[in-house]
């Protein structure tokens, strides 16, 4: 619920400014949204509280989070290059281009995370085989290099 008062509280009005705005106030509210208050943030850490990272729940919100963030950062440039591309002298087709440019030079980003994609195990063939050797469990979280058991977290092969 505080999650959700702060989400409308802070986010929805800087969002809308947007509508209004291609200005500096539009960079700031797509910052803000993009590195703090999307939902897959606050339900990845939610998931981190209660301590059920090695859920197929937590991973989807890791990696939506990822996207979003992606995303977002990709339209946080467009907006500065719309903003620094106001003078009339600069034409509708070199405005175009470069937004282009800076929209398509976040596809490595894309391209990385099918990469990513493509090397995560099968969630539905044998989840507990998966949960003691998956590449990403060792990195996912700073909060997660020890067990239940307070004992060191192990990778088996």
């Amino acid at each position: 619920m505080e999650n959700f008062i702060h989400h409308l509280c802070a986010v929805v009005p800087m969002t809308l400014v947007l509508y209004y705005d291609y200005g500096g106030t539009s960079i700031v509210a797509l910052t803000f949204y993009s590195e703090v208050s999307n939902p897959f943030y606050m339900r990845r850490n939610l998931y981190k509280r209660l301590g059920i990272e090695d859920t197929l729940e937590y991973q989807i919100c890791l990696w939506g989070y990822a996207i979003m963030f992606t995303y977002c950062r990709a339209y946080l440039f467009v907006f500065i290059t719309i903003y620094a591309m106001q003078p009339p002298m600069t034409s509708l087709i070199l405005k175009f281009f470069c937004c282009l440019f800076m929209y398509v030079s976040h596809g490595w980003l894309v391209f990385l995370f099918g990469i990513c994609w493509k090397s995560l195990p099968n969630w539905f063939a044998d989840p507990e085989a998966i949960r003691r050797t998956a590449w990403w469990s060792v990195v996912r979280s700073k909060y997660t290099w020890l067990t239940k058991t307070n004992t060191p977290f192990v990778v088996t092969a």
